[in-house]
Order: C-alpha cells, then structure tokens, then sequence
C-alpha cells in the first residue's frame, strides 16, 4: 500500500475502496433471508425489496438498531422534526403531516450487513432512508426480521 505524508509527517495508508457495486445483469441469488443479492450481499435491483415505514415505525426501527450496537442510526427526533416542520409548509410537495403516523418514508436496502464496530456479528439489512427529498442520505442498519416484517412497496399501485 502506498503510504502519504500529510500533517507534519504523520502518515496514513491509502486504502483503495473495496466496495463492489452490483454489475448491471448480473444474476442475483436469493440468500437465506429470501432476498436476491449478489455474490457481495448487495442488492442488484433495492426496488425489489423497498419497504415502507411509517415515523412511529422508523423511531422504534432506529431503537432496535440502538440496542443492538449497529453502526448505522439516526438522531430520529431530529428527523421527526424536521419532516414535521416540512410537512407543516402550505403547498408542501412533501405530503401531509399526520404524527407519527405520517407514511413518508421509504427503507431501501443496500447490502446484507455483517459487522458492527469492526468485528462480525449478526447479518442486518443497511438501508437508505428516503424521505421524498427532505434528507439527501440518511442510512440505518435494521435486523432482517423486523424489516422484513415492513410492508413491501407496489410500484404498480405507486405509479
């Protein structure tokens, strides 16, 4: 690995990305959780398996990710408010505020996750949190069971 010198000759190794993103057609397998992934545990087509999630929901999610020490969370109070402030603008394009009940957000999974803080533990969905353009890019890491217990988005009945 190459090695730079930055900041009064302290040096740093360069680490090359080592992410792999799916390759577009390549054959996803179903895993043991009855999600197709690639060989890399990504998700080739997320639109698949998208899920919807209400506020009361991604709080309790984001509490579960809590306690189980994974890397990925969110200051959800923050985000509460912040879609409720939004949500609250007359002729918002958002949707409409109804507490925790409001349905604006969508968990995309990412990838099949297996560390936290380094060191391996259990597999856990890494989704992007989207919330219809109010956040550029939140990401939470949610156990499979419980996101697999969230409804799955029809994009039949979306479109």
């Amino acid at each position: 690995m190459k090695k730079r010198k930055i900041f009064k000759n302290k040096e740093f190794e360069v680490i090359k990305n080592s992410l792999k993103k799916s390759v577009k057609g390549e054959v996803a397998i179903t895993n043991q959780y009855g999600f197709e992934v690639d060989k890399d545990d990504y998700f080739p087509r997320p639109s698949n398996d998208a899920r919807y999630a209400t506020l009361e929901q991604l709080k309790t999610l984001n509490e579960l990710s809590l306690e189980k020490g994974y890397n990925r969370n969110l200051y959800v109070e923050d985000v509460i408010d912040k879609i409720k402030e939004e949500l609250s603008v007359e002729g918002n394009s958002y949707g409409v505020w109804s507490g925790l009940k409001t349905n604006i957000v969508m968990l995309i999974p990412l990838m099949i996750h297996k560390h936290k803080h380094g060191k391996e533990c259990e597999s856990h969905v890494r989704c992007e949190v989207f919330t219809n353009g109010i956040f550029r890019f939140l990401t939470l890491d949610v156990p499979i069971e419980d996101y697999k217990s969230l409804e799955i988005i029809d994009w039949k009945e979306v479109a």
